[in-house]
């Protein structure tokens, strides 16, 4: 026969609850964003290289999907190892994994549409995704100081409408580096200190 529990012992675990779930957040929090984040700069950075070295040119095709399925790749298998060690699953982490998940969907929909002259004139469609799904993560998780990241990307974006196509990519690589590379460390950094 099970013990029913009091008011005071079930708000206690609701509470150890909650706070086991940003724990994990924090410690793995990071994980995603640094992957992600030298992923697509290493291939804003190859793309920009390709586009602008003549001998180059003809491999800026298979830049983009060889970077992300290596990504995609490592994700899997970090997810996969993740699934045993998780042990709260919330709301929030699950809206935020389906709202990246509908990102990457994005992605590779307006690669496929709208690719053309050495695709740069993708850059300004997914870089207003993602600023939006950076906000969004921001809000979810209550991070004030990823705010700032979501600025600087905003700045970004206006950049391009003044800089020629051919600079795009290194556009890109500067809104990947404050939306992702910075908040990865970040959120590491904090994890560790919540061990």
């Amino acid at each position: 026969m099970e013990k029913m529990m009091t008011s005071q012992e079930s708000l206690s675990l609701i509470v150890n609850m909650i706070e086991q779930a940003k724990g994990d957040f924090r410690k793995g929090g990071g994980k995603y964003f640094l992957l992600w984040g030298y992923v697509v700069a290493l291939a804003s950075i190859l793309h920009f290289i390709s586009v602008n070295i003549a001998v180059l040119d003809c491999i800026d095709i298979y830049i983009w999907p060889g970077v992300l399925l290596a990504g995609l790749g490592f994700t899997v298998y970090f997810k996969m190892r993740d699934r045993s060690r998780q042990s709260v699953k919330t709301y929030v982490g699950y809206m935020l994994g389906r709202i990246w998940a509908a990102f990457g969907i994005a992605v590779v929909l307006i690669y496929i549409l709208l690719w053309n002259h050495n695709g740069l004139m993708i850059y300004p469609a997914i870089s207003l995704i993602y600023t939006m799904a950076l906000f969004l993560s921001a809000s979810a998780f209550k991070l004030r100081w990823m705010y700032i990241s979501v600025a600087v990307c905003v700045v970004c974006m206006v950049l391009y409408g003044f800089l020629s196509p051919v600079y795009q990519p290194l556009v890109m690589a500067a809104m990947i580096t404050a939306g992702n590379i910075v908040p990865g460390h970040i959120l590491n950094i904090k994890g560790r200190g919540n061990v």
